[in-house]
């Protein structure tokens, strides 16, 4: 994409064809900032593929895994699913619901995209929690619930996650800051830590939390199967 860094990172999904009653679904970000973004059918080939997602109206952090049978986990994709609000003059004739629906859409539509580009088999999603900010708190609670409807909706495991959760696993303790998760959790992704870097600092936090998210969805997957394992 040729937009400044400031502005739109490579991996940030615009806002497309506002009034169009069904906009199209946004397009993905061409791969290029890692060497691990595949087509979904190099995904899917010998990976456990998950998402992790850190819920927003405004900006929603995605992240695809995949792990091969042998050796470490990679990234397949890092990215923001972005949307406004309509601009003033053109909210004038315009009810906040309507507005409100659309911007949904765009949300649901960048998640079938993804899914039907990389067919993970589950998610990791941050749970809502009543101390998140009164002014956009039920917006993000919306989207949460919209994350483990659309999950049930396609037939994928969907486990919601706290922030205590990202904490303990990648801080060992109960206090940490986002910068601290996101150090830890790039760590063990082959190729993650270029892309988070590249990803501008206003993303950053929400990408950093998505795939801790994943990491966290991919970690219970594999304590369910050694469960499964040792029954008789």
């Amino acid at each position: 994409m040729n937009k400044s860094p400031e502005k739109c990172s490579p991996e940030r999904m615009p806002v497309q064809n506002l009034w169009n009653p069904k906009p199209p679904p946004p397009p993905l970000p061409q791969p290029g900032q890692s060497p691990f973004q595949k087509t979904a059918e190099q995904a899917i080939r010998g990976l456990d593929v998950v998402m992790g997602v850190d819920p927003g109206f405004a900006s929603l952090g995605v992240v695809v895994i995949g792990r091969p049978a042998q050796g470490k986990i990679q990234l397949l994709y890092m990215g923001v699913i972005a949307t406004q609000k309509a601009k003033k003059k053109e909210r004038v004739n315009l009810r906040v619901t309507n507005d409100d629906q659309r911007r949904y859409d765009e949300i649901y539509d960048a998640l079938e995209a993804l899914w039907q580009r990389f067919r993970f088999t589950a998610v990791g999603v941050e749970a809502y929690h009543p101390h998140a900010k009164a002014a956009s708190g039920w917006k993000t609670a919306v989207v949460y619930g919209g994350i483990m409807f659309w999950s049930k909706a396609v037939n994928i495991y969907c486990a919601p996650y706290v922030p205590q959760d990202l904490k303990r696993r990648f801080c060992g303790k109960q206090t940490g800051s986002k910068i601290e998760v996101a150090s830890a959790a790039t760590q063990l992704v082959e190729g993650a830590s270029a892309v988070y870097l590249a990803t501008n600092k206003t993303d950053q936090e929400h990408v950093g939390d998505a795939l801790g998210h994943a990491i966290l969805v991919l970690e219970e997957i594999d304590r369910v199967r050694k469960i499964v394992r040792g029954m008789p």
